[in-house]
């Protein structure tokens, strides 16, 4: 994938199963948006092929990728005065015309306004939501369009503390009831907590891929991140915890 001379990702291969939680990390300008958009079909590639069940995705149509993916973007821009149950109802829209789809379109559309925290402000404008608000409407549209993969970009952003790992904790529960799941995070004590593989990306190329205690190393996450980092182990689970650590202790550390 280039823009004039530049690549914005070149030669990243990810395979995502059924069950699993892919955390996507790396800097600013790493490409992680950029993969997720190609995993998706939403940005034709100049080199390689994404596939969904060993299918080409090009071979799709829109309707077919709407009903096999789910995508949340990092923002969603909705001048129109949408409240903000209708947004939610948008993700039933692969599966208009199918028997019985207004009856179950409408408990799904409750079900993820519940599971997301959104019901209090369900007739409540989109645009006159707050970011956080808003990122958790567009997720319970994801989860209203009830596919068995979900691509979720930086799903964090804007949120509260409770709210990030709310909204983790569903990612999670999603990929162990079998859907394919690969979330776009920045922090990566979340991913190390959420996820089951990380795919670290720099400058648009792959660090590393693999179990999250392996591919957070702070030896491989020093040079991409430019900063230094100290493992430790997590009070109460198994997952290993990154302390940044401020540039002055690293500059008298070497």
């Amino acid at each position: 994938m280039r823009v004039e001379d530049k690549a914005l990702i070149d030669g990243v291969s990810l395979s995502v199963a059924g069950g699993e939680l892919v955390g996507v990390v790396g800097p600013n300008g790493a490409g992680k948006t950029t993969l997720l958009k190609a995993l998706s079909g939403d940005l034709p590639l100049d080199g390689g092929e994404a596939f969904i069940d060993e299918r080409p995705i090009a071979e799709f149509t829109s309707r077919e990728l709407a009903r096999r993916r789910a995508v949340m973007p990092q923002s969603s821009y909705l001048p129109f005065l949408f409240t903000a149950r209708e947004v939610v109802k948008m993700g039933r829209a692969p599966w208009e015309g199918e028997r019985g789809e207004r009856e179950h379109g409408a408990k799904l559309t409750d079900y993820a306004m519940s599971l997301t925290d959104t019901r209090d402000y369900a007739v409540r404008a989109y645009p006159t939501l707050s970011g956080g608000e808003q990122s958790r409407v567009t997720l319970a549209r994801v989860l209203a369009q009830e596919t068995p993969i979900l691509l979720i970009d930086e799903p964090t952003a804007h949120l509260d503390l409770r709210h990030q790992h709310l909204v983790l904790q569903l990612a999670k529960e999603l990929a162990s009831e079998g859907a394919a799941v690969v979330a776009v995070l920045h922090d990566l004590n979340l991913a190390s907590m959420y996820a089951d593989t990380a795919l670290v990306l720099h400058r648009g190329k792959t660090v590393t891929c693999g179990p999250v205690d392996r591919a957070l190393d702070p030896d491989l996450l020093a040079p991409v991140f430019g900063m230094e980092f100290v493992l430790q182990p997590h009070p109460d689970l198994d997952r290993p915890l990154l302390v940044p650590l401020p540039a002055s202790v690293s500059r008298e550390r070497a």
